[in-house]
């Protein structure tokens, strides 16, 4: 169990690794800081105005983008922005009298591509950048000079662009080979300690399992999503084959039967299954070559097709959910031994002169949106309340930096609207920000006589705030650049300096407020309406289940059902994202340990529950099964999970040993009714698979009613003061 043991990110020599003095945090935050520094200086020596604009593009492409597949990156960046300008400047002058509906147009607009934004699965700043642009070629209501000025704005922005790019490709290169390399070897070795650990307790198999979900999350992350971005010879639609193939991994690791299934059996698995020993160590060679194959360029192995099958003279005795484990072991062990080949036969694929990629039987289907998602819908929402919020402000105010004000609030929403950034948060970083600016202000710029002079304090505070803070944070740090108004020519006017801080205190403000408003953003309150979320989205799939073996599934039942599937997890992620952020000091009825012990149960069921919807849709034409559930109507889990659905706050701790039993009875009731020799072997083969899968689901099921059991939700209703 060595390997079970090792960590996630451990070295496959097991030799210790020592921290390079120079890590990718401090190379990224150099290579940020050194983009700010020539932005500035190049735009000086120009003798350009408005660097501003350019220095803001850097630090937000920074703040929520990377240095990573920087040249095809970039080149979509300068498309977004310039994009963006064109439809900008064409609404002005569609409408250059119109100033209502020009900004209504454009309100609608910006909303449009910063949905786009939050619900893109890629870089992000491509479409950000684009609806930043947009908004910044309108001159506060001024037509005059509108095109040169739209002109400039549009330049800057790209000029910022073009100098990160360049740095990122010349500076420290990303090897996308090495970062993608190592992801999948991580997962590959997450994985193989999930199944090397599978008889071990199931705190152990929680613990590998996130460790797996995080290692797929890396992988994923690095996965280059453009053609022609990839350094390897693999394309992004052969990388997604692979993550596939790894999720698939995953799954049938879930589907192995438990410790306590196994222990169940009167004697060993390998009494029962013919050739399952020979089999099992095919499988853990498997493993170890492919965890070892992504950086040592040799060919693997592949074994032929496993003979493995349930050896029926040994299992007159046994009952039928013992026959139930037996059949899934077998089933999923061949299946893990199948899919475990073709995975080396793509990673073989790799490290061959000749040829040097392989061709996808069942290319991967992918979606780059989210676009339905409930969260991100209210998220627009607050966004176009804040555009016309800060449009007003801008009317009646007139506040310092003009209509600049609504384009920093509508923009930088997309960081704050349904996140865990707080704009309080934001607010307190750029107070700090603004003493550390109004200190180097008064007491360091105005002793500043050379040029490396000042490029040095660029970048002394640019790598400050890009290596100190996260990067979301850095953003509103490094914003106290903006507040000195650097130029060829300063002029240093303390009450100029000040009125541009008001101008970002007006926005922190507007964020501050629609974090709140019109929905509430407290973690316990949205952890409340995940909770239940997940509770109807799991009823639905439950019915669908029902309806389709009895054949009667209607057309809006499969949209829901498709719906409900593709969203599930999403929600359960949701669920993790904000029981994190839950302070249970708040609430003494409720153990910060015990809730994500609880939303992991969920995160399982939810798995599980997916698993079963494949499943049943694959096997809704098995006769066998179907009589066996059409025969189960007030036992089905739609029914268990209509009360969790209904109240969502209290849950029964059923009995698993009697719920066993009557399981047991159930089968046994039905098998002296239904002769399965009647039936083909395929359909009593896929019946039984499906019988261990049922077994896991009530199993986790009431798990997670004993934990909700011991959980008091009903205080997270209850105010804090």
């Amino acid at each position: 169990m060595a390997t079970a043991q090792a960590t996630l990110h451990g070295n496959t020599e097991g030799k210790a690794k020592t921290t390079p003095l120079l890590n990718d945090k401090m190379k990224f935050a150099i290579k940020a800081a050194a983009s700010l520094v020539l932005v500035y200086l190049i735009g000086f020596a120009q003798g350009w105005s408005n660097i501003t604009t350019a220095a803001t593009t850097v630090m937000l492409i920074a703040a929520v983008g990377s240095l990573e597949n920087a040249v095809m990156n970039g080149l979509l960046r300068v498309l977004g922005s310039i994009i963006g300008a064109v439809i900008g400047m064409v609404l002005i002058a569609l409408f250059p009298q119109e100033r209502f509906l020009y900004l209504l147009l454009l309100s609608i607009a910006v909303t449009f591509v910063l949905h786009l934004t939050r619900t893109y699965k890629g870089d992000m700043t491509v479409f950000m950048l684009t609806g930043m642009t947009m908004m910044m070629m309108f001159q506060n209501g001024d037509t005059d000079n509108v095109f040169l000025y739209g002109v400039d704005k549009a330049f800057m922005t790209l000029f910022g662009i073009a100098v990160y790019t360049l740095v990122g490709i010349l500076v420290w290169p990303v090897s996308g080979k090495k970062r993608e390399f190592e992801h999948a070897q991580q997962l590959a070795r997450a994985l193989q300690n999930r199944y090397e650990a599978r008889l071990e307790d199931e705190a152990t198999q929680s613990r590998l399992h996130n460790e797996a979900l995080q290692a797929q999350e890396l992988l994923l992350k690095s996965i280059p999503q453009i053609p022609g971005t990839m350094e390897t010879n693999f394309s992004p639609a052969q990388w997604r084959s692979l993550m596939r193939d790894f999720k698939a991994l995953d799954t049938l690791l879930s589907l192995l039967p438990t410790s306590a299934e196994l222990s169940d059996l009167p004697k060993p698995a390998s009494h029962y299954l013919k050739g399952y020993e020979s089999v099992r160590s095919q499988i853990d060679t498997l493993f170890d070559d492919i965890v070892k194959g992504w950086h040592k360029k040799r060919i693997i192995d592949i074994p032929k097709e496993a003979k493995l099958s349930v050896d029926f003279d040994t299992t007159d005795a046994l009952s039928q959910l013992q026959r139930a484990t037996l059949g899934s072991l077998a089933l999923e062990t061949k299946k893990l031994h199948a899919l475990l080949s073709r995975i080396a036969r793509k990673l073989n694929a790799l490290h061959r002169p000749e040829p040097t990629h392989f061709v996808d039987d069942e290319p991967v289907k992918t979606r780059a949106f989210d676009l339905l998602d409930p969260e991100h819908l209210k998220a627009s929402v607050v966004t176009f309340l804040i555009f016309w919020t800060a449009v007003a402000c801008w009317i009646l105010f007139n506040p310092p930096g003009g209509f600049m004000v609504v384009v920093l609030a509508t923009g930088l929403s997309v960081i704050t609207a349904f996140s865990p950034v707080k704009p309080s948060l934001l607010i307190i970083v750029f107070t700090l920000s603004f003493l550390f600016a109004a200190a180097a202000y008064v007491g360091v710029l105005p002793h500043l006589n050379h040029g490396a002079e000042l490029a040095l304090f660029l970048f002394l505070y640019g790598f400050i705030g890009f290596y100190f803070l996260p990067a979301q944070l850095s953003i509103f740090f490094l914003l106290g650049l903006v507040t000195m108004n650097i130029a060829n020519q300063m002029y240093y006017a303390f009450d100029i300096f000040l009125l541009i801080l008001t101008m970002f205190y007006a926005f922190l403000s507007l964020l501050l407020l629609f974090y709140y408003l019109p929905f509430s953003t407290k973690p316990e309150r949205l952890f409340l309406i995940f909770q239940k979320r997940f509770f109807n989205q799991s009823l639905q799939l439950a019915r669908y289940h029902y309806a389709l073996i009895k054949g009667k599934a209607r057309f809006w039942q499969k949209i829901a059902a498709r719906y409900n599937a593709r969203y599930l997890m999403n929600t359960v992620s949701k669920m993790k994202l904000w029981a994190a952020q839950i302070d249970t000091g708040y609430f003494d009825d409720v153990e910060k340990e015990a809730l994500l012990a609880y939303v992991r149960n969920c995160e399982r069921f939810a798995t599980l529950l997916l698993i079963h919807t494949r499943t049943i849709d694959a096997q809704k034409h098995n006769p066998l099964l179907q009589a066996y559930l059409l025969k189960r109507h007030n036992a089905t889990l739609a029914k268990a999970l209509e009360h969790l659905a209904d109240n969502p706050f209290t849950a029964s701790a059923s009995d698993l040993q009697t719920a066993t039993e009557r399981f047991e009875n159930e089968l046994s009731d039905f098998f002296k009714k239904e002769n399965p020799e009647r039936y083909e072997r395929e359909s009593v083969v896929s019946f039984y698979e499906t019988i261990s899968l049922y077994r896991h689901i009530w199993h986790t099921f009431f798990d997670l009613e004993r934990k909700m059991a011991y959980l008091n939700l009903t205080s997270l209703k209850e105010s804090r003061f």
